[in-house]
């Protein structure tokens, strides 16, 4: 008995662990006009920082986003921490439209760290098919980026970037880790990210 218990209680922590994006409404997906928005972390640096989780995902049309504010995920939100691999993507099936959104991600190998927070509201018409976000440096990069546009039969992508551009925050870290007692510290080493957009022309 006990060992037929043991399986059962692996597969259950790896089940209630597992990456999960989900829909407001799975009848979206029965709609006509779809295609997708795929998310992909890229490190084409020495920095060892093979994966990137996200803490946030949201993305809404952008008429109900605008109208209901952040906190709406019309569309689809993360449900829990999801992982995406070094040069892998997720790839997310939405109805044809002008979504507007949220991510948050972080990744980290000691003493290597970044944090990122994006927002996708812009409506500027940019020439570009790729669009790089604006940013506002800090030890985590806020991003203000313009709608993602998506097209039936077509991919959207979001591009996270880790650069080569790294920060030092030892002397910050060691002043705070003396001051909490080695309760709060921030990470040695801040890498900057970049953040793309590429939307089908």
């Amino acid at each position: 008995m006990k060992s037929f218990c043991i399986p059962l209680l692996i597969l259950f922590m790896f089940g209630c662990s597992s990456n999960q994006i989900v829909y407001h409404d799975q009848k979206i997906l029965e709609k006509e006009n779809i295609g997708l928005i795929s998310i992909k972390y890229e490190n084409d640096t020495f920095t060892p920082i093979n994966y990137i989780e996200l803490s946030r995902v949201c993305l809404s049309q952008k008429k109900y986003f605008l109208e209901f504010g952040t906190n709406v995920c019309e569309t689809l939100r993360s449900d829990g921490t999801v992982t995406i691999e070094k040069g892998e993507s997720i790839e997310l099936k939405v109805p044809e439209g002008v979504y507007s959104g949220v991510l948050s991600g972080y990744g980290s190998d000691f003493p290597h760290s970044f944090r990122l927070d994006a927002i996708f509201i812009g409506s500027r018409a940019i020439k570009d098919k790729t669009k790089k976000c604006s940013v506002k440096t800090d030890l985590i990069e806020k991003y203000d980026c313009e709608n993602i546009i998506v097209k039936s039969g077509q991919k959207s992508e979001i591009k996270i970037i880790l650069t080569n551009e790294i920060e030092s925050q030892w002397g910050v870290s060691i002043f705070l880790a003396i001051i909490s007692l080695g309760n709060a510290a921030l990470p040695p080493s801040i890498v900057r990210t970049r953040l793309e957009i590429s939307n089908p022309m």
